[in-house]
């Protein structure tokens, strides 16, 4: 290129382009406006509702928590073959109503709406979001005004641009799209090559035939001209060997996170709605959305919207995806929580799309991934599996895009890592920088992108829409189409012979402090998932006596009632803690809701608690003696330990071995500064855990004996403004102690942790998850070792050697840290944003410390640990089992989904080869081996049931009823 200026006159040209892509036709329209509190539905009414006349733009406006409504008449005169476009512009979220129906949306980053489809006289009406403050989600933010997720603005009051009728140029408008992509391409050639100086001319010689400072009709007249000169550049496609982009237009959607559920259901319908309009104006553009109960909301509130969706769904271009009831977290749950998603996402989907089933597990956004997820995904007819936020590692870079996941049981599924993030932009810069960053492109040619805005919804761009018109299959770049999910999903798979194996967890190294914040919520999922566990048991039991009688009926839908709120609060931001502090105190209000249907019910069966036993084929022994206090220790049947006199105890002898570290306490409280570099509520950081300080502000500790146990009783001051007390029995008929803990919280920034330092220094430790458990290592020599200080268990925490073991279990809490024979758990946290107030105030929760043997039979113990509870009933069922070989466990009963059965849930916990023989009396009619969400029936003969390590196993008996 002789001219050595051409890129700059290449740029400012495109500028007058899009400059000159609209004309203006009027904006002279009066508006009204009024705030509203309440959300507009469907069918809204606005008689009581008082309108005043903007009187000037901009507009200054916007309360917090707010809606303000907009309303204006449009008229003007419409030509023949025209696209018209109104440019609104309120700095937040708006639904758009064309007299008085949704018809789509705009937000700051998409402020055009096309009224093209509508007549030239119209009444709109805006109803704009007002948002609310909040500090941000890094520590040093300082806050700002959300109405938008990607919006900066530090206060109100927000802006109301003048509103602008716009006339579309169409020739100038293709023409700015041309050059936009062509100069993107640029962007990602080599200057030397022959390509970029092929573009770089061809550009050049088009834009320079435009006279800008000609009228727009003329302006057009020439981009036509211009447009003819570039279409040879813009149609040399791609040779034989070339990689290949497949778009999935979507909107990640979080369905609590720094708004309440409320607005979630607004952000879905608005989002939707403007998605229909781009699927109706561009035929090549389709849609992927994945969370049914959102679909659902839009239902129920706006159902012109959903009766758009179901016909562009019929028409294969909006593509539903829905596996789960929402895209959970994908560590804290229990396994049954995890069965019902999929039971319960799948069953609404077809409710409301009649056939329609996914078969891909889309979850990009949740913050690890627990090791029985594919087995899990592939008993409930799921085929593949998707994510991003492992790419968000802060230490090891996770090594495949494309791979097979293969999880505790040897199943594997098909699992691709979308590169970079989940909301992706159409532009040739970002497609060859994502590209590049492919691992192993040897194996991988096709790569899955997610276009669109997200978090808060938003969706694809119409930008996005423009640019692949142009980029189909441009020279220089990928191959790239709009495809769906699924047909993305096929194609990626079409064979895994030479995919790599990724065996176990998919652990984030980020965002551990998930695992502790918002104490309350956690509290109530734990409760409400064991409540809801054991009555399914208690109402199934009613079943077999009494078949479908009404308080059978009445039951069964009140929990299924419970179960959904449990599945919604288990959402990626509402269980890990990292919502705004009224969605969190939403959450607690639902679950308490739910708790007390769960009482209800038991109210309705007369039923008590169940005992713990019924999980297992045994029976567990209780110890025989007293605890007592002799010469200062504290003597059980099963050790003798001597408390510290801070609430702890400096040895603990069991086995007659002390496993206490020479120098440390089992139950040291430490108090250690929580200061994180990014994402305050998500994350803690290692350079904190050095920072630990026991607790020196001891007011009492008192020790007396209390019935066959002994009771220490601990009053401590942590701070200023903190306390905590603990009641501390150490048990007689069981090897353990129990920790009941109090804690008045008032702290910022701040952890509070209880340490065992044991001498039991094992590589490995054992940690529950769903349906069994994980070993990780105990050591901090490697990257990946030193990246797990914190992680996550479920039931339990087991370490052990040949001789001993050490376990630990907690009515709520789920972050631990093992290392060098040193177990913790992670109390309470005390982040400042997104909720200033996290976790302050009042909390009560308790852990336990057991004692064992070691090898095989300390981890027996561990694991009916996992379960111990202090009911004593054991309800009567039409079966009776017993485990030959092996730890099988039944985990869960409940009543089939069709209602003509009970489906019995067992699994193998210890990892072993597993024997069952199970008898059934002649209340049983037939038996079946089923999937886990009871779509798939084999009949089942004999008793015997064998199970591989980890092996889940669902029976469904029919019944004489």
């Amino acid at each position: 290129m002789l001219y050595t200026k051409a890129i700059k006159r290449i740029d400012i040209s495109i500028n007058e382009l899009n400059r000159r892509k609209l004309t203006e036709i009027d904006s002279s329209f009066k508006w009204v406006t009024a705030d509203k509190k309440e959300a507009l539905n469907e069918n809204f009414n606005l008689d009581d509702v008082s309108f005043k006349e903007v009187e000037a733009f901009p507009h200054f406006w916007a309360h917090p928590w707010i809606n303000t409504l907009f309303k204006s008449q449009i008229k003007y005169k419409k030509e023949a073959n025209t696209e018209y476009y109104l440019n609104l512009s309120t700095e937040t979220d708006t639904f758009v109503y064309i007299d008085s129906k949704p018809q789509g949306a705009i937000n700051p980053f998409h402020p055009l709406f096309d009224i093209t489809p509508f007549s030239d006289n119209f009444d709109i009406l805006l109803e704009a979001w007002g948002g609310h403050l909040f500090p941000g989600y890094h520590p040093s933010e300082g806050g700002r005004v959300l109405t938008a997720v990607a919006m900066r603005k530090k206060s109100y009051p927000l802006t109301f641009s003048k509103p602008v009728l716009l006339k579309k140029n169409p020739n100038t408008w293709s023409l700015y799209f041309d050059c936009v992509v062509l100069r993107g391409l640029l962007a990602t050639l080599d200057e030397k090559s022959l390509l970029y100086q092929s573009v770089l001319s061809n550009m050049h010689k088009a834009l320079i035939t435009l006279d800008f400072s000609s009228s727009d009709e003329c302006l057009d007249e020439m981009a036509k001209r211009a447009k003819e000169m570039l279409r040879p550049t813009l149609e040399s496609h791609n040779g034989t060997i070339c990689p290949t982009i497949l778009s999935i237009g979507n909107a990640h959607l979080d369905h609590a996170w720094l708004w309440p559920i409320n607005e979630t259901e607004r952000k879905a319908a608005r989002t939707l709605s403007q998605m229909m309009k781009y699927l109706e104006k561009y035929p090549e553009f389709k849609f992927t959305f994945t969370q049914p109960v959102q679909m659902k909301a839009v239902k129920d509130r706006y159902p012109s919207i959903f009766e758009k969706l179901k016909e562009a769904e019929k028409g294969g271009r909006f593509e539903v995806q829905g596996i789960s009831w929402v895209e959970p977290d994908c560590m804290l749950p229990s396994g049954e929580s995890f069965v019902r998603q999929f039971i319960f996402g799948r069953k609404l989907i077809r409710e409301l799309f009649g056939s329609v089933k996914g078969n891909v597990f889309w979850v990009p956004d949740s913050f690890g991934y627990n090791a029985q997820l594919p087995q899990i995904l592939k008993k409930s007819g799921i085929d593949y599996f998707v994510t991003s936020k492992i790419g968000w590692n802060d230490t090891n870079a996770f090594p495949y895009d494309l791979f097979m996941w293969e999880g505790l049981d040897g199943t594997k599924i098909p699992s691709h890592m979308i590169v970079d993030a989940y909301e992706g932009k159409n532009e040739p810069e970002q497609i060859m920088h994502v590209y590049n960053k492919i691992r192993h492109k040897d194996i991988q040619d096709t790569l899955l992108r997610s276009i669109g805005e997200g978090d808060g919804g938003g969706g694809t761009m119409l930008e996005d829409i423009e640019n692949l018109e142009r980029m189909h299959d441009l020279q220089g770049l990928p191959k790239n189409s709009w495809v769906t999910l699924q047909s993305a999903m096929e194609r990626i798979f079409a064979s895994t012979d030479n995919l790599p194996t990724y065996k176990g967890e998919l652990y984030l190294e980020l965002h551990r402090g998930t695992y502790t914040v918002q104490a309350e919520v956690k509290k109530c999922n734990r409760m409400l998932e064991r409540a809801l566990e054991e009555v399914d048991i208690l109402i199934s039991e009613a079943f077999v006596k009494e078949g479908l009688s009404e308080r059978v009926k009445s039951s069964l839908n009140l929990i299924t009632d419970a179960w959904k709120i449990l599945l919604t609060n288990q959402f990626h931001d509402i269980l890990p803690g990292s919502c705004i502090k009224e969605a969190m105190d939403e959450a607690v209000e639902s679950y308490k809701n739910a708790l007390q249907m769960v009482s209800k019910v038991k109210e309705k069966l007369n039923a008590s608690s169940l005992s713990s036993d019924f999980h297992f084929a045994y029976k567990k022994e209780k110890l025989a003696g007293k605890v007592f206090i002799k010469d200062g220790a504290i003597i059980a049947p099963w050790g003798k330990l001597i408390p510290d006199g801070m609430g702890g105890f400096s040895s603990v002898v069991v086995n007659s071995r002390e496993l206490v570290k020479s120098g440390k306490s089992f139950n040291t409280i430490t108090f250690s500064p929580d200061e994180t570099v990014n994402w305050d509520a998500w994350d803690m950081e290692s350079d904190m855990i050095p920072l630990r300080k026991r607790i020196s502000g001891i007011n009492s500790v008192s020790i007396e004996e209390a019935g066959d146990d002994v009771l220490i009783k601990v009053n401590a001051e942590l701070s200023n403004t903190s306390k905590l007390e603990q009641r501390i029995i150490v048990r007689a008929s069981d090897a353990k102690i129990d920790f009941y803990t109090v804690v008045d919280w008032n702290e910022k920034h701040k952890i509070l942790r209880a340490e065992f330092d044991s001498v039991i220094n094992s590589p490995y430790a054992n940690f529950a998850v769903p349906f069994g458990y994980i070993s990780r290592s105990t050591g901090d020599s490697t990257t990946v070792e030193r990246a797990q200080f914190e992680v996550p268990a479920g039931r339990f925490v087991h370490l052990g050697d040949t001789q001993n073991s050490l376990i630990m279990t907690s009515d709520s809490k789920y972050g631990y840290r093992v290392k060098n024979g040193e177990a913790s758990i992670s109390l309470l946290r005390s982040p400042k944003a997104p909720d200033p107030s996290a976790d302050i105030g009042h909390h009560e929760f308790s852990y336990s410390c057991y004692f064992a043997n070691g090898g095989a039979e300390g981890l027996r113990s561990a694991i009916r640990a996992g379960y111990d509870c202090d009911g004593q009933y054991m309800p009567s069922l039409p079966f009776s089992w017993r485990c030959e070989r092996g730890s099988v466990i039944l985990d869960s009963v409940k009543v089939s989904e069709d209602r003509d059965g009970i489906i019995l849930r067992f699994y193998e916990a210890e990892g072993s080869q597993g024997l069952i023989t199970i008898c059934y009396d002649n209340r049983v009619k037939e038996v079946y081996d089923s999937d886990l969400i009871e779509e798939h029936f084999t009949k089942f003969e004999g008793q015997e049931i064998s199970f591989s390590p980890f092996m889940i196993k669902t029976l469904k008996l029919t019944l004489n009823l």
